[in-house]
């Protein structure tokens, strides 16, 4: 016992402060893609064998010396990022997380990276570099960094828009955790045409928070997770999905469901005759939401989804789980080509039309960071011919996801943590599919850094043009 509570404590200590040696970090690596090919059921669907094998060989080469969990973080990421799913994460040990967040500050801005480059959105620092091209971080080129960085991000298939979408989200976070970098920040920018150097201290979280509300207010205020408008002469209606769960109105807390029949019923009185439905930025939700937003698009009964897979309903890496999970035995049923699957979800089998229903033209404006439930809708619209899609590629595949139910394994040595997903979402009309994309517009519209500083909104525009 003596021995068993000292070579946790020494774990523990080498995990926040310590390095492991080559053997344990490729113990924590082999547990992590047994882990992945025994419980993820979408594992090689947008990757082969050999590249996740290759993947994780190129990783292995990686620890031939004693490092640190963060550093063996940045080796492990980029090959559980090759399997390309959206709801497939590493995460980092809950004691290195929790020290790199009391101790490192933060870059004063955002950005987002259009066109391969970054440019600052944000500037929370009041030195006026809104929409600012950065060259270089400490020392580090943009381009290799960004590319570091869309390495270790993880979305559906081969969607490296959806990838950009992630770093351009998450960037002043990845840049001491994947760039290594920390404040105080050294930036090579260019700026009308003129190149230009600052330094920067960096911000708590706190001081990023209050500075936003203070310049930013209308950006970063709660917002409801749906609202409808009539612009203009009231023909064409506006709804905006921000996200499939949440309330419609914060005050009344209206759930979605009710607020769609609210929307239907006051498109239907005010008798327009088009319908532009913004689901931009929505990340998912509830899986019913989405399919329930179709219903009220249809007069015909409809699939939704064609099979939900499992590849097992218990898995030997529990041992690694805090919260191991094991599938009821009445939620799943053997599959004739192996494995097992999940039956009872609402959005199984035929589905009604919803009442009440628009006949009307649609025009969907989807971006980047569509994904989970919101590509599953999507999906299900472009089959169907319901209405064109203006915007941008979307992060979520056209033929499904994994998600549902996750299990986060945290490997023993480093306690890093992989996050995975158990249950492969299989979309309806999309079996003879070879796309490994997300779900493509079919109005391509971009925008540039002008557009995004001048809150210039050309795919609403396009959007609205063709609802006319």
């Amino acid at each position: 016992m003596k021995f068993t509570l000292l070579a946790a404590f020494c774990a523990a200590a080498a995990a926040q402060t310590g390095s492991f040696d080559p053997k344990a970090l490729k113990e924590d690596l082999s547990i992590a893609k047994a882990a992945l090919e025994e419980g993820h059921p979408g594992v090689y669907r947008y990757s082969t064998k050999q590249q996740i094998d290759r993947a994780f060989a190129e990783a292995e080469r990686k620890l031939i010396r004693p490092m640190s969990a963060l550093e063996f973080y940045r080796v492990l990421a980029p090959a559980v990022a090759e399997v390309k799913c959206g709801h497939t994460n590493t995460g980092l040990p809950v004691e290195v997380e929790k020290d790199l967040r009391s101790r490192t500050k933060l870059a004063p801005f955002d950005i987002d990276i259009i066109g391969g480059k970054a440019y600052v959105i944000r500037d929370y620092s009041d030195r006026g570099i809104e929409g600012a091209e950065l060259l270089s971080i400490n020392g580090q080129k943009m381009p290799e960094l960004l590319e570091t960085m869309i390495a270790a991000a993880s979305t559906d298939g081969e969607s490296r828009i959806g990838r950009t979408g992630r770093v351009a989200r998450a960037f002043v976070r990845m840049l001491p955790i994947i760039g290594g970098i920390e404040g105080p920040f050294q930036v090579a920018y260019r700026l009308k045409g003129q190149t230009q150097t600052g330094e920067w201290e960096g911000m708590t979280d706190g001081e990023r928070a209050a500075a936003g509300k203070q310049k930013y207010a209308s950006e970063v205020a709660p917002k409801p997770s749906a609202t409808l408008e009539f612009p203009g002469d009231g023909k064409v209606a506006v709804m905006t999905i921000r996200s499939f769960g949440g309330f419609a109105d914060l005050e009344r807390k209206t759930p979605l469901n009710k607020f769609y029949e609210e929307a239907f019923a006051e498109i239907a009185r005010r008798g327009a005759k088009a319908l532009v439905l913004d689901v931009r930025g929505n990340g998912g939700g509830r899986d019913e939401l989405g399919k329930l937003l179709f219903a009220h698009l249809t007069d015909k009964e409809f699939s939704y989804y064609d099979e939900l897979r499992l590849n097992a309903r218990t898995f030997s890496f529990a041992k690694y789980m805090e919260r191991p999970v094991e599938v009821p035995e009445d939620r799943a049923k053997p599959r004739a080509g192996g494995g097992f699957q999940a039956v009872g979800h609402p959005n199984l089998g035929v589905q009604k039309p919803a009442q009440p229903s628009f006949a009307g033209t649609v025009i969907a404006i989807a971006d980047r960071d569509s994904f989970s439930a919101t590509g599953e809708f999507l999906t299900a619209f472009q089959i169907a011919r319901r209405g064109r899609i203006v915007g941008e590629e979307t992060s979520a595949g056209f033929t499904g996801n994994t998600s549902g139910p996750t299990a986060v394994v945290t490997l023993p040595n480093t306690k890093a943590r992989v996050i995975i997903p158990l249950l492969g979402y299989h979309l309806a009309g999309t079996a003879g599919s070879k796309s490994k994309r997300g779900v493509m517009p079919d109005v391509p519209v971009g925008y540039t850094v002008e557009d995004r500083l001048a809150k210039r909104d050309p795919a609403m525009a396009k959007a609205m043009e063709l609802a006319k």
